[in-house]
Order: structure tokens, then C-alpha cells, then sequence
């Protein structure tokens, strides 16, 4: 059941909202193991933490801020928070890398157009193996003279990257908001 549910996710998010998940998600189980954990060792301790104060006191060592108000006063509890605290460190900065790296690619190949928009918005795809400039400009000014095809996106598909001239003609405010290239293939399977 949850292979399914993985898989209907995977289909219907993007790669960076994918990784925006399991960097929350990765969070949230560091967070939820080190309050179990504090609380579970502070119990042979002189100083019981409730549930409140054991995720006041994560929150507050994670975030390196350390008031010193909720201090563990048993080795094991300091030993577990010091495993805890190196975890955070390995995994947490692995997790903002592939988040970056996914938004760096997604800048780089072009935007996005999701099923949901795909469906819920007028759209013309072209495809093209080359983008070159003076083209795209005749077919947008053509496109857009027409007063009913306003509302339409211009969905540009080129298996190469855009050139500068290509960057600022999608950057002019007349095109930004209508018109959203994609490096890929209508051919292949995904990009």
C-alpha cells in the first residue's frame, strides 16, 4: 500500500517538490528520534523532561542556539544528543545539496508544465531541435497578434540549451509570464 502511495506521489510532483519532501520529512523523523530519545534516557535522570520541553530542547540544540535551561544530567542522554547532533550534520547538509543541485538542473533545463496545468490550461506546444531567435520572435508576435489566443501558454520543447539572445527573449515581461521552454525531447521519455 505505501508502494503505491509512493509511486501515485512520484508521478504527480515535481523533482524539486519530491526533494522539498524528503528534506522535510528528513527533518521531522531527526526531530521526532531525538525527542524520544532524550525523553527515554532523561527518565533515569534527576531532571524528567516532558514532551514539550524534550522538542523545546531539540529545537534549540539544532538550531545551535543553546539556552542552557534544559541541560541533560545523565551521560547517556549527552552521549545520545552528541550521535544526534553528528546525524544532523551528515544528513541534513546531504539533503540541501540535492535539493540544490535539483534546483540548479531545473534552471538549467528550463521551467516546468505539470499534468494539473497541462490540463487546466490552454496550451501550444512547439518542438524544435534548434531554438534560434528571429523564429521564435515572428512565431510569438504571429501567435499573439490574434485576440483569442491570448490567454494560450507557448510551451517551447528543444533538446538544446538556450542561447543568450533565447534567455532575454524569454525574460522580456510581454513573453515571462506566456511563454516556458523545457530542454527535452518530445521523443524521449523525460528529461
Amino acid at each position: 500500500m505505501f508502494n503505491d502511495l509512493h509511486r501515485a506521489m512520484q508521478r504527480s510532483q515535481s523533482a524539486l517538490s519530491q526533494q522539498l519532501m524528503i528534506l522535510s520529512a528528513t527533518f521531522m523523523c531527526l526531530v521526532f528520534t531525538s525527542v524520544c530519545g532524550i525523553q527515554h534516557f532523561q527518565r533515569a535522570g534527576h531532571r524528567h523532561l516532558n514532551l514539550f520541553q524534550a522538542v523545546y530542547y531539540v529545537i534549540v540544540t539544532f538550531s545551535t542556539v543553546g539556552y542552557g535551561d534544559f541541560v541533560p544530567d545523565i551521560w547517556p542522554s549527552q552521549l545520545f544528543m552528541v550521535i544526534m547532533i553528528c546525524v544532523a550534520l551528515i544528513v541534513l547538509p546531504t539533503q540541501f545539496e540535492q535539493l540544490a543541485f535539483t534546483w540548479m538542473e531545473r534552471k538549467k533545463l528550463g521551467g516546468t508544465y505539470s499534468a494539473h496545468r497541462a490540463q487546466s490550461e490552454r496550451h501550444v506546444v512547439v518542438c524544435s531541435t534548434n531554438l534560434q531567435a528571429d523564429t521564435i520572435m515572428d512565431f510569438l508576435n504571429e501567435f499573439y497578434a490574434h485576440p483569442h489566443l491570448q490567454d494560450y501558454f507557448v510551451v517551447l520543447l528543444s533538446p538544446m540549451e538556450l542561447d543568450p539572445t533565447m534567455k532575454m527573449i524569454l525574460q522580456v515581461p510581454m513573453w515571462a509570464w506566456r511563454v516556458i521552454y523545457i530542454q527535452g525531447s518530445c521523443l524521449g521519455t523525460g528529461t
